[in-house]
């Protein structure tokens, strides 16, 4: 969406993250901040250096219990492969659970 919740930046938000906040008010979970609770961490930086977490992943209800770990890598993005933090999520996908 390119775009964030507004408790996850520093300074002006950007445009249309009250689509965001719908996905929330729908039931869809934001899987990082489930796991982190309210701790900051920013994954896009702008060009004054404000800090923004604007990389999300979302899951339905059934599938949080599934949700083994969450978390950034932020080398990507301070090497200059990209503008952005890797977000990488780990689900237990097994039957037996």
């Amino acid at each position: 969406f390119n775009t964030g919740l507004s408790v996850d930046c520093e300074g002006k938000m950007f445009k249309y993250s009250e689509y965001m906040e719908e996905l929330i008010k729908t039931g869809w979970i934001d899987t990082w901040r489930e796991f982190h609770g309210s701790k900051q961490e920013y994954t896009w930086y702008s060009n004054t250096g404000n800090g923004f977490r604007i990389d999300y992943a979302f899951i339905s209800s059934p599938i949080l219990s599934k949700l083994q770990d969450i978390h950034y890598s932020h080398k990507e993005r301070l090497n200059g492969y990209s503008d952005h933090s890797l977000l990488s999520i780990r689900l237990d996908i097994s039957m037996n659970t």
